[in-house]
């Protein structure tokens, strides 16, 4: 069994051959890239908007209140609090790509 990541691969950026060989390198080579640059883009680290967004969500999912009344809160958040939200964040980010890659 292929990992997400692969099979998302495999569909969105396919080797060019359809029975055929390919008539240059040129688009192979460029599906390659392409294939390469996904990989690494699905595989690197989550910037800090990204974190900042996932605990947010996690905020907001277990306050019960909408994405309109907790982002204005989200600034003047106790710093304990938000850091709190932020290790939930990274711990889903990171299962879920752990899962993704598998």
């Amino acid at each position: 069994m292929s990992s997400i990541i692969t099979n998302e691969i495999m569909e969105r950026y396919p080797y060019p051959d359809n029975g055929e060989r390919p008539t240059g390198i040129t688009r192979l080579g460029q599906c390659l890239a392409s294939r390469k640059a996904y990989k690494a883009g699905v595989t690197r680290t989550p910037t800090d908007r990204e974190i900042d967004a996932a605990a947010l969500a996690v905020y907001t999912g277990t306050t019960g209140m909408s994405l309109e009344e907790v982002e204005p809160l989200w600034p003047g958040m106790n710093p304990d609090a938000k850091t709190q939200y932020r290790r939930l964040a990274r711990l889903a980010l990171d299962a879920a790509r752990e899962e993704a890659m598998r």
